[in-house]
This record gives structure tokens, C-alpha cells and sequence, in this order.
């Protein structure tokens, strides 16, 4: 071998070398980029145990399980004259301090009617009484069993409540996992809540947003007896305690109501109108059109600014009712006609 064959070999040697070492100290970064995060952890971990429930509430606003205690709490704890009951739409919708009498929200995001049944029964069980109850009453609120929150409510409402739901022990395990992580999160120690997300202690949950054209819902009135059933349930119960009763719709964007076929709305409206009577009014806004874009957080949520609105508007319709001569018409609309319009 000449000497010159001699370097060209030494010389690939070293490159192969080389590039041998170049790929190991290029493993080691990533080996250690990876494990880097999960010792700075470690640490972090009985401090994120400890305090980053709080971080995460005061980033994201009151968890779900947070937001059940606590309105409970206030329902147990006010005393009211008028309580309101329903999903979000009133829960976000609706603000007890525009009320002329004492009132309390005792809403919460997808209550449906079995949820209201169970906590009109939770107040009955502890002597807590009223004399107007105000129910929000959505065209889809009797389509579907919300499960979602049963690990939460369960604690209030006991096996009675659980027997209309399959068991789902590790789905409700896995909420809880979840919400964990989600804890741990160092972010939300940065992230301030500016006011954001937070629940009044009337029981009125606000929820900032802003609406678009596209948004979009699954909607349905299909009725499930089970629904039906404690819908008429709380009805007799409010009979049975001399409690007046408004069934409330409140307003819907146009885009929503378009996710209902046609007739649907005009099916269900003739179904709620059966349970008119002297002591149950229904109040119909669906479609008040006084309601734009503007004032929703989504497709189907009205922000703080329209709440007030609708909730001063909401107490002028009860007040003049409760008014009003006997022989008053018991169904109060808004709508630019009284017609449905689809």
C-alpha cells in the first residue's frame, strides 16, 4: 500500500468516526430532551398535587364539580322567594338580582328534567320552601339523560337518582383522572383569570365568548317518557306545595333553530301547551328577535350584557302575571309574530 492509499484510509476511518460520535452526542440530546421535562417534574409534582386545583380554576374558571358544590351551597344557605331551575340557558342566561322578589339560580349546565326533579326533592328533604319556581324549557331538553355529571351529583341525590343510568364506573373514574392532569398542568400558575370565567353566588354561572356565523348544533325534540315523566313529576310537586309555576323559553339564534326539521317546533309547542293551567304560565320567547349575534357567547349561550336584558325582561313578564287579572291569557310571547316560523 502506498503511502498515499495509507491517508485516504486513516482518513475515512476518522470520518466514519466521526460521524459515529456525531450520531451518539445526537442520541444523548434527544435521550435527555425527552427526560429533561420528567425530572423538572418530579419536583413540581407535590406542588402541582397541592395548589394546582387552584391555578387551574383561576386560569379556566370553576371546575364542574366546584360549580355543583357550590351552587348547593347557596341553595341551601339563601333564602328566596323565586327559584330558577334549567340547563345552561338559564344557568349563563339569567341573573337573580334583576328579580323584584329574592330569587336563586339553581341551574347547571345539561340539567335536564330528572336533575331538576331530584333537586326540587333534595330541597323538599331539608324543609327548604318557595313560592315561584321559574323552569327553563329547551324544544330538545327532553331528547336525551346528560350522565356526565353523576359522579358529582350522585353524592347529592343518592341511588334513587343513578337507577335511570347504566353503571359507568370508569367513565366517571377516568373524569376524575382527567381532571387530575389537567391540574397538574405548571401553565395555569401563569395564566391570571382577568375576570374571565366565575359564578356569582345568586347561582348565575358567566362564561365569556363570542358568537360566529358558523356555529352549529344537533338538536331534537324527541321525547323521552322518562323525561316526560319527571317533567310532570316537578309539576305535581309544585301543585302539591302551592308553588306558581313559569315554564320559560328563552331565545334562540336563528342558526339553531335551524338545526330543527320542519314541524318540529310547531309538534312541541302544541305538547307544552297542555300544561298550561292557572298555576303553570308558559313564557315564550324562542323567538325574539330583539336577540342578535352579538349577544350570544355561541351558537346557543347569551353573554352577560343580554342576561341582564333577559332577566329584567323575564321579571316584567312574571310580575305583570302575577298582576294581572284571572282571566289573563297564561302564555306570554315575544315573538315579532306568534307563529312559528319554520
Amino acid at each position: 500500500m502506498t503511502l498515499d492509499s495509507a491517508k485516504n484510509v486513516a482518513a475515512e476511518e476518522s470520518q466514519v468516526v466521526s460521524s459515529t460520535d456525531t450520531d451518539l452526542r445526537r442520541f444523548r440530546r434527544r435521550v435527555l430532551s425527552f427526560f429533561f421535562p420528567c425530572l423538572l417534574f418530579i419536583p413540581w409534582l407535590p406542588v402541582g398535587l397541592i395548589f394546582g386545583q387552584q391555578w387551574l380554576e383561576r386560569a379556566k374558571g370553576p371546575t364542574n364539580e366546584t360549580q355543583i358544590n357550590q351552587s348547593f351551597r347557596g341553595a341551601e344557605d339563601r333564602e328566596y322567594e323565586l327559584l330558577l331551575l334549567g340547563n345552561s340557558r338559564v344557568y349563563r342566561g339569567l341573573n337573580p338580582d334583576r328579580f323584584s322578589v329574592s330569587s336563586y339560580n339553581f341551574g347547571c349546565n345539561d340539567d335536564t328534567f330528572n336533575h331538576m326533579y331530584f333537586k326540587l326533592k333534595w330541597l323538599r328533604d331539608r324543609n327548604i320552601s318557595f313560592r315561584y319556581l321559574a323552569m327553563g324549557v329547551d324544544l330538545f331538553q327532553f331528547s336525551y339523560m346528560s350522565p356526565d355529571r353523576n359522579y358529582v351529583y350522585s353524592r347529592y341525590f343518592g341511588d334513587a337518582y343513578l337507577d335511570d343510568y347504566e353503571p359507568r364506573t370508569w367513565a366517571d373514574a377516568g373524569l376524575k383522572v382527567r381532571k387530575i392532569v389537567r391540574s397538574l398542568n405548571p401553565k395555569y400558575m401563569f395564566m391570571p383569570n382577568n375576570g374571565r370565567t366565575f359564578l356569582r353566588d345568586n347561582g348565575q354561572f358567566i362564561k365569556p365568548g363570542k358568537a360566529a356565523p358558523t356555529d352549529t348544533a344537533k338538536r331534537s325534540t324527541r321525547r323521552m317518557p322518562v323525561q316526560v315523566g319527571y317533567f310532570e313529576k316537578i309539576l305535581t310537586d309544585c301543585r302539591k306545595h302551592g308553588v306558581k309555576v313559569w315554564l320559560c323559553m328563552l331565545p334562540i339564534r336563528p342558526e339553531e333553530q335551524n338545526a330543527y326539521r320542519k314541524g318540529e317546533i310547531d309538534s312541541f309547542m302544541e305538547f307544552i301547551r297542555e300544561y298550561v293551567t292557572d298555576d303553570v304560565v308558559l313564557i315564550d320567547y324562542t323567538f325574539d328577535d330583539s336577540y342578535v349575534m352579538s349577544d350570544y357567547t355561541d351558537i346557543t349561550h347569551i353573554n352577560e350584557a343580554a342576561a341582564e336584558r333577559l332577566s329584567v325582561q323575564l321579571n316584567e313578564s312574571i310580575m305583570s302575571h302575577l298582576g294581572s287579572a284571572a282571566d289573563r291569557s297564561q302564555i306570554i310571547s315575544r315573538s315579532t309574530d306568534n307563529t312559528t316560523r319554520r
